[in-house]
């Protein structure tokens, strides 16, 4: 939606037009490409075979902005779960009361630890300033059979 305010100022006379834009859900804000954030998780794997399984401990951030994000986290989730990145997910918390929120485990699949850390700094809890992805602990294990 455009919105186009008129502003006059007196004794002068002179008249100013500022055009103001406001987002639509069929046309968000622009954003410059840097500014824009891309789901890592709609890609495919190459094949889920040849991938490792990996444990994943991610802490919040002080100040976590967990709740502003997280209609878009967990949509992005979907995906992840969709397309095999996630095997399973959840929350970690400071106690067995959980009434306070820690952090993430993550069991996903991935080339490398490297790759993993790659692929979470991507996930909109760290750019939005949820995770710690610096310090995530990322555990190759293995999943048995059952």
């Amino acid at each position: 939606m455009l919105a186009t305010l008129r502003f006059t100022t007196r004794p002068a006379a002179r008249s100013f037009t500022l055009a103001l834009s406001f987002p639509t859900p069929s046309r968000p804000f622009a954003m410059s490409a840097s500014q824009q954030h891309q789901n890592p998780w709609t890609e495919q794997p190459k094949s889920l075979d040849d991938l490792k399984t990996y444990l994943v401990i991610v802490s919040d951030v002080v100040e976590s902005k967990r709740v502003e994000v997280r209609a878009q986290h967990l949509e992005e989730a979907r995906s992840a779960f969709a397309n095999g990145w996630f095997i399973e997910a959840g929350a970690t918390f400071a106690d067995d009361s959980r009434t306070k929120m820690t952090g993430s485990y993550l069991l996903m699949r991935g080339e490398s630890p490297k790759e993993i850390k790659a692929r979470l700094s991507k996930d909109i809890y760290s750019e939005g300033g949820v995770w710690d992805v610096t310090n995530a602990q990322i555990t190759p294990v293995f999943r048995a059979k059952h």
